[in-house]
């Protein structure tokens, strides 16, 4: 995942651009794209995480930087940080019980949105508007206080990170809501890993799922899921794209030395 979200950050042209990093968590793609762009402000609500972005960029001597903390939702705290050219929200749209606060507090910051989430994968999935949630569960889980949950303090509130997902809205959900924020034009970037088109998505997880409850291995109603990536934008094009370079991507010498200092996968 890592290693993909490394990939569409590098595709974008960001010279002399500004970006949000939104749920940034300890900043490597926010200090990737400082490399490129003119400015980076990362945002996310565990403190431990920020801190450690701030140090890196301390001794890594990029000052086009800046961490925040704090509740993504919160106005007041994006409002500060002014407009920008471009926002990444990556890794949690499917974890937010609300998707419409998310969004609507996002809208009024820049004219381009990049997300990636994890979205279900049925038949006309890019049109439908659906929002799934995983019925593993005995109940909805609107705190997120999944398995393998860590409690941080944002100011004096505490917030919880779980390991689950609340809502998993397909692309045509999530298009829907932007169509009435002014986000016309949407890009599909891939699907999984790979960045695949959402055709060999479909083939890799729907006919196998429909093949598996034929069998009574699987039940309808599990539907398969897969992380996507897209881009919306109120103008088209906003933001150039060079070709997906996975092959001859490689992290910088600090992001390895990050990866082994603290078991990032």
């Amino acid at each position: 995942m890592r290693r993909r979200n490394a990939v569409v950050a590098s595709s974008f042209d960001l010279k002399g651009k500004r970006v949000l990093d939104v749920g940034c968590s300890h900043g490597l793609y926010s200090l990737s794209m400082a490399r490129v762009a003119d400015e980076v402000v990362g945002i996310d609500h565990r403190i431990s995480k920020i801190e450690l972005g701030r140090n890196t960029a301390e001794k890594l001597g990029i000052k086009n930087v800046t961490f925040d903390y704090g509740d993504v939702r919160d106005p007041n705290l994006l409002k500060k940080h002014g407009k920008f050219d471009l926002i990444i929200a990556w890794g949690f749209l499917h974890r937010v019980s609300d998707l419409f606060s998310l969004l609507y507090g996002l809208e009024p910051l820049s004219d381009t949105i990049s997300f990636e989430w994890r979205t279900p994968i049925i038949p006309l999935m890019s049109t439908m508007s659906i929002a799934y949630h995983p019925p593993f569960g005995p109940k909805l889980d609107p705190m997120n206080v999944g398995s393998g949950h860590e409690i941080e303090k944002v100011g004096d509130a505490e917030k919880i990170e779980g390991g689950t997902a609340f809502w998993e809205p397909t692309i045509g959900a999530v298009s829907a809501i932007m169509k009435r924020l002014g986000y016309e034009h949407s890009r599909l970037l891939g699907f999984d890993d790979k960045l695949q088109s959402e055709e060999r998505t479909l083939l890799r997880y729907w006919y196998g799922h429909q093949l598996r409850v034929n069998e009574g291995k699987a039940r309808l109603d599990h539907l398969p899921r897969a992380r996507v990536h897209m881009i919306y934008e109120k103008q088209p094009n906003s933001i150039t794209l060079q070709p997906f370079r996975g092959a001859e991507l490689r992290f910088p010498e600090w992001d390895y030395a990050l990866q082994q200092r603290y078991g990032v996968k």
